[in-house]
């Protein structure tokens, strides 16, 4: 430094103000952790219906929903594989997510898709979608046996099953339909 104290160079404060300032911001933290006004671990789902039951997946999972007015069916595709459906200029295989996790999607087929983010680029096939919710981890307790438990990572509150989207995509059928 060129010889100026801290009090003559320009954005420098004296040692004494930047410890009283440090210990200001310190005590206020530890006063809003006493209020009770500590962050909470939160994860954003996306919950939705697949026949009678309630599902989640995080949003950071997935790339946006489309509602699914029709879709082309592919000869001899896996029965996971309802077709393809197109999407702002792509063609996307739209599984039917029902299968998967066994409980089947109306007779009329999928109201809706969720758009997986890359590297799959799937739709999941579902019926309809509930909505948004901030859920606190600390709240989510483990998945009971099951037929599709290694599909589900966790059961929210209200017994929403939060499914693992790895576990999906990991579907052998899924695995030969998804785009490289």
């Amino acid at each position: 430094m060129s010889g100026l104290t801290p009090d003559e160079a320009p954005g420098f404060a004296a040692p004494g103000d930047a410890e009283a300032a440090l210990l200001r911001r310190r005590a206020a933290r530890l006063a809003e952790r006493r209020n009770g006004s500590e962050q909470v671990d939160e994860i954003e789902l996306l919950t939705f219906k697949v026949g009678a039951e309630r599902f989640a997946l995080p949003v950071s999972a997935l790339r946006g929903v489309v509602a699914v007015d029709r879709h082309t069916r592919v000869p001899g595709a896996a029965p996971e594989l309802l077709g393809v459906i197109y999407v702002r200029g792509e063609i996307v295989p739209l599984v039917d997510l029902g299968h998967i996790v066994g409980s089947p999607l109306r007779a009329s087929g999928p109201g809706q898709a969720l758009l997986c983010r890359a590297p799959s680029q799937l739709a999941l096939g579902v019926d309809e979608i509930l909505g948004i919710v901030h859920q606190p981890s600390r709240e989510l307790r483990p998945a009971e046996l099951g037929v599709a438990s290694s599909l589900v990572e966790a059961l929210l509150p209200d017994n929403t099953a939060l499914l693992r989207l790895d576990a999906l995509l990991a579907v052998p059928a899924l695995l030969s339909s998804a785009p490289r």
